[in-house]
């Protein structure tokens, strides 16, 4: 039994397998828990957002307890602020654009049907008449209560596996885990760090320092570059006067974190904004134009400067992701997918680098090994 035991522990594939089969449990678990993971996973990205403000005022000898007090005051208040400002304006366009709507409808009578009839060569101008229509009189009618609605779709997102009264209660939860991951940071690692065995800790310290760099460089780095797209956007597009134009480019913004999609879909709206308003193709134009620099920008600039080379992934990797995750856990696995990946993607990495160095991959033994990287090093006495 003691000789099993050992072959286990000094095969490398052993290892790796029980690694694996460790992996799938806690995968398995999670899933079984996703729904009452969800606040426990915001509070921790909420936390490790604001790790480096809360770090950054420790190394000054601020109490960690007073640093946290004074970070997440000031992330509730800029946050306050935020939706003070952002909340009326959108709403205020849901109510201009319900007012619009016999605008639309008689634009979309004289103009669109017109033209269909004439390019498809059909006389179906009265169905396509009542479907529109109807999509109208529903659009003036929920349009001005919007917000109601997207609370009553959260409130009923979140009772499907719980009731509505818990799921508030899980809300309230989520700043009582960030305080307490905040809180808790260091000791957290550190208690991680005596798991690790002493021989193994310097691969083991590195290889979870590069996750690290990757993970952060999504967390923090995305939710800026979010922020900073849906003002560029609702800036630009406020500027040639499109209608709704806070809710295109803060949507846009929100769905960069898709790749392709936040640009696609503002484009898409804003355009068919500015045909519905139409007063001249120069505000098309416009629209294009200010999703085009944007994503220029982005693609040249932005993320490069925010979130830098240290995620690794391609957008189609990233879209996979996000698909896959989602499936699996829901709104949980959205919120974990890209990290997740970027962290699965340096393992991978660092699997690769142990397998091109192996002696299965080189085809030499390690005792060839070490006699070569011997005589590499050995001083050479013919040439003298």
């Amino acid at each position: 039994m003691a000789e099993h035991k050992a072959t286990i522990r000094s095969s490398p594939v052993a290892r790796l397998l029980l690694v694996l089969a460790g992996l799938v449990f806690l995968v398995y678990l999670l899933y079984l828990v996703r729904g009452v993971a969800i606040p426990a996973m915001l509070g921790l990205t909420l936390a490790y957002l604001l790790h480096p403000a809360v770090d950054g005022l420790t190394r000054r000898k601020v109490p960690r307890w007073l640093a946290i007090t004074l970070i997440f005051m000031a992330f509730l208040l800029a946050l306050a602020i935020f939706l003070m400002i952002l909340v009326p304006r959108i709403d205020q366009e849901f109510r201009d654009l319900a007012g619009r709507v016999p605008q639309y409808r008689e634009r979309i009578e004289k103009s669109l049907m017109p033209t269909l009839q004439e390019w498809f060569k059909v006389d179906t101008a009265e169905d396509v008449k009542a479907i529109f229509d109807e999509y109208l009189d529903t659009l003036k009618a929920s349009a001005p209560q919007a917000f109601s609605a997207a609370g009553k779709f959260l409130g009923t997102a979140f009772s499907g596996t719980m009731s509505f009264l818990f799921a508030l209660f899980s809300l309230l939860l989520i700043p009582v885990f960030a305080i307490y991951f905040a809180y808790d940071y260091p000791r957290i690692i550190d208690r991680a760090k005596t798991l690790v065995p002493p021989a193994k800790q310097k691969n083991v310290f590195r290889i979870a320092s590069r996750v690290d760099r990757a993970v952060a460089s999504f967390v923090r780095g995305q939710v800026t570059v979010v922020f900073i797209l849906a003002g560029m956007y609702s800036i630009g597009l406020s500027m040639i006067g499109l209608e709704m134009s806070v809710f295109i480019g803060v949507t846009a913004g929100l769905l960069n974190i898709v790749p392709y999609l936040g640009v696609s879909t503002g484009l898409l709206l804003g355009v068919l904004m500015s045909l519905l308003n139409f007063t001249s193709w120069w505000k098309v134009v416009g629209v294009v134009a200010v999703f085009a620099a944007g994503n220029t920008l982005d693609g040249l600039f932005i993320t490069p400067k925010v979130v830098g080379d240290r995620v690794g992934l391609k957008p189609v990797v990233v879209i996979i992701a996000l698909l896959a995750f989602g499936q699996l856990f829901g709104f949980l696995g959205v919120l974990i997918a890209v990290p997740a990946t970027a962290a699965i993607n340096v393992l991978l990495q660092e699997a690769a680098d142990w397998w091109r160095a192996s002696p299965a991959f080189t085809g030499q033994s390690g005792e060839t090994q070490a006699l070569e990287t011997t005589e590499s090093k050995a001083p050479d006495t013919d040439k003298s």
